[in-house]
């Protein structure tokens, strides 16, 4: 029995060492494609776009230009507003913005061009909003037992006469004195990392993994077709959210939104935290996820968000 053992325990390694080989790129460097990413949001009175470009993976440690000389249009409900203008450059991707009013329903349509990159562009439509109906907090134990989480739940009516994707997002907002001038008061905002059990959220769904995490493009999306045309209340919750203070007559507050999102940026989300939750070395047998791109000519997402909001004063703590 002991030898069947160590012949498999064998086996087992040099199956391991066999997996293992250096693998020479042979083929044609891919050229650079331009990057466009866009958040369209209703009722704001800009419209503004993140511009980059792709880099081939074996130059993946080079530096990067920041593309300032694009030339961007925007056309609305298929009529050219204008051309964006070039406003600088945040963690090396260039910023343009042009000034317009978004209705809800608007088809927005972002094209660039720009000299060494193909022609690229997306468009969307910015989506109606639905409004909260209410939003209650209560207090339970975390995982496990050990720490309080905060459970909010957000009550709305899904209208079935259209598909519906939507965004659960809740912010915490503080307000502190500086420690420079004591009689400055400094307003806070921090993305709360979300957590929940609710089945809208299909797989992604339970007390161990997030729905929202730290870095901005993990967010919690559903769709509505488990609950198409019915007023529901979906539930998440985290144990970042603490009891507030009051400072100078001001309290600290959460809001909490429940957005539409285009289908567009529903997609993009979803293969998101599905790439996030495969990129796991212990999944080695992970196959691989595509993020989903409505850019054509390009890479990135021009997606469009109809916010709901609502805002809760922290008790103190």
């Amino acid at each position: 029995m002991k030898k069947q053992i160590w012949i498999a325990l064998l086996m087992g390694c040099l199956v391991v060492v066999s997996c293992t080989k250096e693998i020479k790129f042979t083929g044609e460097q891919s050229r650079n494609m331009l990057v466009i990413n866009s958040l369209v949001v209703a009722d704001s009175s800009v419209i503004q776009a993140k511009v980059s470009h792709s880099v081939f993976f074996l130059n993946a440690h080079s530096s990067l230009k920041i593309i300032d000389n694009a030339h961007i249009e925007v056309s609305v409900n298929g009529e050219k507003i204008g051309t964006m203008t070039f406003k600088g450059s945040v963690n090396e991707e260039a910023v343009y913005e042009i000034p317009h009013t978004v209705r809800s329903g608007d088809k927005i349509r972002i094209s660039a061009t720009c000299s060494g990159y193909e022609a690229a562009s997306a468009e969307t439509q910015v989506p109606r909003s639905t409004p909260i109906v209410a939003v209650d907090t209560v207090t339970k134990k975390g995982n496990y037992g050990i720490n309080k989480c905060l459970c909010v739940n957000i009550v709305f009516s899904d209208n079935a006469a259209e598909d519906n994707y939507y965004q659960v997002r809740v912010k915490k907002i503080l307000w502190v004195r500086s420690q420079e001038d004591t009689t400055k008061i400094m307003r806070q905002v921090y993305n709360v990392r979300l957590q929940s059990e609710d089945v809208v959220f299909g797989s992604s769904a339970n007390k161990d993994n997030p729905i929202f995490g730290y870095n901005n493009k993990i967010v919690g999306v559903f769709d509505d077709h488990l609950i198409n045309g019915k007023d529901y209340t979906v539930k998440v919750f985290s144990s970042e959210i603490f009891g507030g203070s009051s400072v100078a007559g001001r309290n600290d507050t959460l809001e909490v939104y429940l957005n539409n999102v285009s289908r567009d940026y529903y997609l993009f989300q979803k293969t998101y935290l599905a790439y996030i939750n495969n990129n796991d070395f212990s999944d080695i047998f992970g196959e691989p996820v595509q993020i989903y791109s409505n850019v054509v000519g390009g890479i990135g997402l021009v997606g469009g968000v109809a916010e709901s909001k609502e805002t809760i004063v922290l008790k103190k703590r």
